[in-house]
């Protein structure tokens, strides 16, 4: 169970994240490509569109299944069966 000051501890780091995401990419950096900015990127396409509430969602979750279904096979490097160890 959370007491009071874990609960005042999360809602100040919450604050502080939130606070921190809306801070901005920040003014072009001189010499670079324009889409460089102090704290990040930006997408300087006036043609830019985000993705639609559909397509997110729809991206995540076709991510998150398809390795659950179909896991890819792991199995030794391409050189690792030739050594003589591995040839029995």
């Amino acid at each position: 169970m959370i007491g009071v000051a874990g609960r005042v501890g999360c809602g100040l780091t919450l604050t502080a994240l939130t606070l921190g995401s809306c801070a901005g990419v920040g003014a072009p950096v001189p010499g670079a490509p324009a889409h460089h900015r102090e704290r990040g990127f930006a997408n300087t396409s006036p043609g830019y569109v985000p993705a639609g509430a559909f397509a997110r969602p729809t991206f995540c979750i076709s991510r998150m299944w398809s390795p659950t279904v179909n896991p890819r096979a792991v199995g030794p490097p391409g050189g690792a069966r030739h050594l003589p160890a591995n040839r029995r």
